[in-house]
């Protein structure tokens, strides 16, 4: 008799909290996505001294494409390897993200970006919004030898775009963005002016039907210089 009461009060304590408004929250509701589970994104981030990119995003893949320079770039799980493509020319180059250094544009966004060192210490300074999105904001500690320098520098991480390390490692590789936890959609350099480097202007669900993150096939095998550079020897 003891143990029957037993059972029966935990099932009746486990259908109580299944039914309690914590319990029945919406995902993202608390400026989180839901153990990092959210619709798959399509983002149209610009890119200073670069151009418009369009991204797609979910939290173990990403892809941009550049159509400017006529070129896609895809890293995903579980392999983690980036493959580089062009759709009108069929090729393609594919390269371990640990080897991967971000082509043209990383190396571009590095050299005008401000120097930006993985070392760096950020503190949190606040929230804002980009995009109706809520963001962590976090600056660089100021230097006490050097206040100015690199004090208008700005983060803004989705607390409801939690991505993988690895989508983190290779924005950063890519276009100099600081990895931090979550999807940059702003980032914003300068010591006595502002300077935005990179920032979204349209995040859209992506329609059910839609597969982005699907390397075409078909493609010819080539170098990364071949695919991404329009000089090999910048």
């Amino acid at each position: 008799m003891r143990k029957n009461l037993s059972l029966f009060i935990a099932v009746a304590m486990l259908f109580c909290t299944a039914l309690s408004p914590e319990a029945q929250a919406k995902p993202g509701a608390n400026g989180a996505a839901g153990k990092g589970k959210y619709a798959s994104k399509n983002i149209q981030l610009d890119l200073r001294d670069w151009g418009r990119l369009n991204a797609y995003l979910r939290e173990d893949a990403i892809v941009i494409d550049d159509p400017l320079r006529d070129y896609t770039i895809c890293c995903k799980a579980p392999d983690w390897v980036v493959s580089i493509y062009s759709k009108k020319r069929k090729i393609v180059s594919r390269v371990p993200l640990e080897k991967y250094d971000g082509g043209l544009a990383g190396r571009l966004t590095k050299m005008t970006g401000g120097g930006f060192q993985k070392g760096q210490e950020w503190q949190v300074i606040g929230k804002g919004k980009v995009l109706d999105y809520l963001c962590t904001v976090r600056g660089i500690k100021p230097d006490a030898k050097n206040p100015r320098d690199r004090s208008c520098w700005r983060h803004y991480a989705a607390r409801e775009l939690p991505v993988k390390p690895q989508i983190l490692d290779f924005y950063y590789k890519s276009y100099g963005i600081p990895p931090m936890d979550g999807f940059c959609l702003k980032f914003v350099t300068g010591s006595d002016m502002p300077s935005t480097l990179i920032e979204a202007h349209s995040i859209k669900d992506l329609k059910s039907n839609s597969n982005p993150f699907a390397i075409p096939a078909g493609l010819k095998k080539a170098s990364l210089e071949e695919v991404m550079f329009v000089q090999q020897d910048f």
